[in-house]
């Protein structure tokens, strides 16, 4: 396959060599120019590193594991460029021999010390982050962008005009002659802070007159990337199994997802998602009105259970104290003007998450954090970030989690408890229906799908089995996961039941209780946020 994309691509390049070097340099330029802030590089690496200490209390007894994940943070190149920035809040250039004293010379042996450390580090941080430029100029960052358009031989189109789709659901035709081109880059870029998301917003200007606005995304995992543009294009073969079935079609029930375009292994432009919050955005925000440490529940939760308190009652406490039901629904109902407006964004609301909750159950992809789940207030969209399958050390699907997807206090308050009980899971149990019956339409992308994410999988670094892997073993693993995906799509749809069987809801209505019960929402790790 390889040897054939190089032909391919050998062919292109000699046939369109004027186009090709355009697009050469649009994409070199973007992946170069673009780049997060070593700031925006450490905030984010302490951040994460807080979330690991609270997510695997009992890895940082021996503090052997956070000193380490120290060391590396403290030998990248973040630190070495943080040297020559204009700011530092400590007054000093340089903040490396700092860091070394804190987590190197004398390192903390207290888990309480190692949190107060890097909680003192992000707000360093964040501090710095929130002195960058607002907005940076072409100019500065990179010229060949600016004067793209009047360099370019070629006439290059704007991004993300060969995934429209048709009215059949599928991607329709390309129609090149119909296709904008890019008449310019607008002079400004506006860092973003979405996590998972966007680093940097970037606009074109098309020659139709109209302004295309993207986001730059660099990850430092191209397995990550690569692994959403696979569930991407399984779920657009979803809708159009969606879009045919009766029942999901009067529901106008569909995946969201943004138009996203590779530039390379690590780097990607996405269609701008401007109205879209992470639920941990809204959280954040809560916190900064009403001056409160977001971290607090957390360590709320450690307090408890370290003084004997049950995993619910400790649950029902931070909820009481910490964290109201009414995060959500007061930031979705700012964005409406009136309440035929609520109604509209609640009913979107309530079908996006009912679909994504049957995706996440039946392939078993879990870790639904708050900053991976992205809702729009404007139209109730949702779109999730790092949302494709688990899998265990044999190959095969698995999520341990205590829940089969997300529906916490605060998703349920915003749908109302009619809402979970009416559409919620109507919507859910349609969707099953749907893809059962439409299972011979997505068999061989599915197949496909279990192949490439498998031998991706085989060779990430979270793999820690061989290697080596025959063809057969390949097969018998993409088969398996298949089979489990229909089998847990069948059971919802409850095929081929008896007469004498309960109603068909059952099942359905068993994985929404499982999942909005405090008994089962409290065994789940505090960094997961269930009261949110």
């Amino acid at each position: 396959a390889l040897s054939w994309a190089d032909q391919v691509m050998s062919v292109m390049k000699a046939s369109h060599l004027s186009l090709f070097h355009d697009l050469e340099l649009l994409v070199d330029k973007v992946s170069v120019s673009l780049t997060p802030k070593p700031e925006e590089v450490l905030l984010d690496a302490f951040a994460d590193t807080i979330k690991h200490c609270y997510r695997h209390p009992h890895m940082v007894q021996n503090m052997n594991s956070v000193i380490q994940r120290m060391h590396s943070i403290g030998e990248t190149h973040a630190f070495s460029a943080l040297g020559n920035t204009l700011y530092s809040p400590s007054g000093s250039r340089t903040t490396l021999e700092e860091f070394q004293n804190d987590f190197v010379v004398s390192p903390p042996s207290t888990f309480v010390d190692v949190i107060a450390l890097l909680k003192k580090w992000t707000q360093n941080m964040q501090e710095r982050v929130t002195k960058l430029p607002h907005v940076q100029f072409l100019e500065g960052t990179s010229l060949a962008l600016l004067d793209f358009a009047s360099n370019a031989v070629s006439a290059v189109e704007v991004p993300g005009q060969y995934q429209q789709v048709g009215i059949d659901g599928l991607p329709s035709e390309p129609a090149s002659h119909q296709h904008v081109r890019i008449e310019s880059f607008l002079p400004d870029v506006a860092p973003v802070r979405k996590s998972f998301l966007a680093n940097h917003r970037l606009a074109m200007r098309g020659t139709d007159g109209k302004t295309y606005v993207f986001y730059a995304h660099h990850s430092l995992r191209s397995s990550t990337l690569r692994a959403e543009e696979r569930m991407i294009q399984l779920m657009n073969t979803l809708n159009a199994v969606l879009d045919h079935h009766i029942q999901t079609r009067r529901r106008n029930a569909r995946l969201s997802f943004p138009v996203a375009i590779p530039f390379s292994p690590r780097v990607r432009i996405v269609q701008a998602l401007d109205s879209y919050h992470s639920l941990n955005e809204m959280w954040l925000d809560h916190c900064a009105k009403h001056g409160t440490d977001p971290y607090a529940p957390w360590a709320r939760s450690r307090d408890l259970l370290s003084s004997n308190h049950s995993s619910k009652d400790t649950f029902l406490k931070i909820q009481s104290e910490l964290i109201p039901r009414t995060i959500l629904s007061g930031r979705m109902y700012a964005s409406s003007l009136s309440y035929h407006e609520v109604f509209d964004v609640r009913r979107r609301f309530t079908i996006c998450l009912a679909l994504t909750s049957l995706i996440d159950y039946v392939m078993f992809i879990g870790s639904r954090f708050p900053s991976k789940l992205f809702i729009s207030p404007d139209s109730g969209d949702i779109w999730n970030a790092q949302f494709y399958p688990n899998y265990n050390e044999a190959g095969r699907m698995q999520n341990g989690e205590a829940v089969p997807f997300r529906l916490t206090p605060n998703l349920v308050h915003f749908i109302t408890h009619m809402g979970v009980s009416g559409l919620f899971t109507g919507t859910m149990l349609a969707g099953a229906l749907a893809l059962h019956e439409g299972k011979s339409k997505i068999n061989d992308h599915l197949l496909l799908f279990f192949r490439d994410d498998l031998a991706s999988w085989q060779v990430s670094e979270d793999s820690i089995v061989s290697l080596v892997r025959s063809k057969e073993d390949l097969k018998d693993r993409v088969l398996h996961n298949s089979k489990v995906l229909y089998s847990r799509l069948a059971s919802l749809a409850s095929v081929d039941q008896p007469s004498f069987a309960p109603p068909i809801t059952n099942k359905t209505m068993d994985l929404v209780n499982v999942a909005s019960r405090v008994e089962y929402l409290s065994a789940m790790n505090a960094s997961w946020l269930g009261w949110l």
